[in-house]
């Protein structure tokens, strides 16, 4: 006979060792929880990224809106003092701290111009 008594004991012990390890093995299957934990952890951060993406999207074109609403404002402010000023319907007056204000031409002042 191949096989003795102790060679089948052996073999019969270490199948009976490996189907347990199996059934311990297939029960707790760590690395497919973690594969599983770790895809949704991507999904949830991918979405959270999408989702500040758009925001900063959205904000950074409010700011142009916003810049070009300010300059052509700023534009309007500017035009509009020249013409005053051309006109003469306004004169500049000095106020404290480098500030610029505008006060009505007096008729004095007007002849002063024409002189």
């Amino acid at each position: 006979m191949f096989f003795s008594f102790g060679n089948l004991l052996t073999v019969l012990i270490v199948f009976i060792i490996l189907v347990i390890y199996r059934q311990l093995d297939r029960n707790n299957r760590s690395l497919e929880k973690v594969k599983r934990y770790s895809d949704h952890v991507i999904k949830n951060i991918q979405g959270f990224v999408d989702d500040k993406t758009a925001e900063l999207r959205d904000i950074s074109i409010e700011l142009q809106v916003n810049l070009k609403t300010g300059k052509a404002g700023h534009v309007f402010g500017v035009d509009v003092d020249r013409e005053f000023a051309e006109r003469g319907r306004v004169r500049r007056v000095a106020h404290g701290r480098g500030q610029r204000a505008f006060a009505p031409l007096h008729r004095a002042d007007q002849k002063d111009r024409a002189n």
